[in-house]
């Protein structure tokens, strides 16, 4: 592979990752909620992904899981199973779309909330968002008609990346029941390798009902390499049924 193709390859990938890499990334802490109560009732959480790809295209991915709150010793705990599924891709991804919908993923769940209505006990599981954005970058690169070799070079520098990232990135807010309201954000610098840089934008909004209780997240990643600039957009949405 060819210093510039190794650039541009690099390029790519970074910015399939860099929305998982800055889902790492800490904000500003605001006023921490009271103690929350238990909601009562059932829910439907909602997460939605919108990502930018190449050439103007986007990845959509909107999963729904079915939840209630229960008491639990050191606070409360909720339990949830994943009820539907539904991916927007372009054609040249359309393997990877039904991989997707057919996924059943467990989501936030079971968590486990404390008292200051934060996650704890292993809430950051879904580190497997990792090799799937790996898959994500290498589907992309094939589809530009790279040549076995050149792929092949292409995981090998894509796993450096990640690994570079963080091996276990969490994808789910520990205050994501109880987050909270207004807005945060941060921002960071990206070392890539071959010289390349960029920068990593987070926003945060939150929106919450009486007594602190979720009704909406979203987190926005605008990833700058070089001339390109990648967003992402994530939303989280807790409804009552």
């Amino acid at each position: 592979m060819e210093i510039r193709d190794r650039r541009d390859t690099l390029r790519m990938m970074a910015l399939c990752l860099a929305p998982l890499v800055a889902s790492s990334v800490p904000v500003a802490t605001l006023a921490k909620v009271a103690t929350p109560a238990v909601p009562k009732g059932r829910f439907l959480l909602k997460r939605t992904v919108v990502r930018d790809l190449a050439d103007g295209k986007s990845l959509s991915v909107e999963r729904i899981w079915q939840c209630g709150f229960s008491n639990e010793a050191r606070g409360m705990r909720v339990d949830g199973q994943q009820s539907d599924c539904h991916v927007v891709a372009p054609p040249e991804l359309k393997a990877l779309a039904a991989m997707e919908e057919g996924r059943t993923s467990p989501g936030p769940f079971p968590a486990l909330i404390d008292a200051s209505g934060r996650m704890h006990g292993g809430q950051a599981k879904l580190a497997s968002e990792t090799p799937r954005a790996v898959h994500l970058a290498i589907d992309a690169l094939a589809a530009r008609g790279l040549n076995a070799a050149d792929l092949s070079e292409a995981r090998r520098l894509l796993g450096s990346l990640a690994q570079a990232g963080g091996a276990a990135i969490s994808t789910i807010p520990a205050d994501l029941f109880f987050p909270a309201p207004g807005r945060q954000a941060t921002a960071r610098d990206l070392e890539i390798g071959e010289g390349l840089t960029g920068t990593v934008d987070v926003t945060v909004m939150s929106e919450v009902r009486a007594g602190g209780l979720l009704e909406r997240m979203t987190r926005e990643v605008v990833t700058r390499i070089a001339n390109d600039s990648r967003r992402s957009l994530e939303s989280w949405v807790l409804t009552s049924v």
